[in-house]
C-alpha cells in the first residue's frame, strides 16, 4: 500500500503572525512556520507538482516511505 501525504496550512490573517503548516507523511507529522504568501504558495505547489510527476511515472523515489525518502522528478 502507498503511503499518503497531507499538506495542513492554519492561514492567521494578519502578517505579522506566522502561518502553521504540517505535512502528514504516513503517521510522521512535520511542522514549521511560514512567514509569507510565497512560502506557502511555494510549499503546497511544489509538493503537487512532484506528486503529480510521481503518479506520471516522471519522478524517482529515493530512500523509503518507512524511514524517510525523497521524490526527484526525472532527468
Amino acid at each position: 500500500m502507498n503511503e499518503f501525504c497531507v499538506l495542513g496550512v492554519d492561514l492567521e490573517g494578519v502578517p505579522h503572525r506566522p502561518t502553521g503548516m504540517c505535512i502528514l507523511r504516513g503517521l510522521r507529522a512535520s511542522t514549521f512556520l511560514s512567514y509569507s504568501d510565497a512560502e506557502i504558495f511555494k510549499c503546497a505547489a511544489t509538493g503537487a507538482l512532484v506528486g503529480l510527476l510521481f503518479l506520471q511515472e516522471k519522478a524517482e523515489v529515493y530512500g523509503n516511505f518507512t524511514d524517510g525518502a525523497i521524490l526527484m522528478p526525472k532527468p
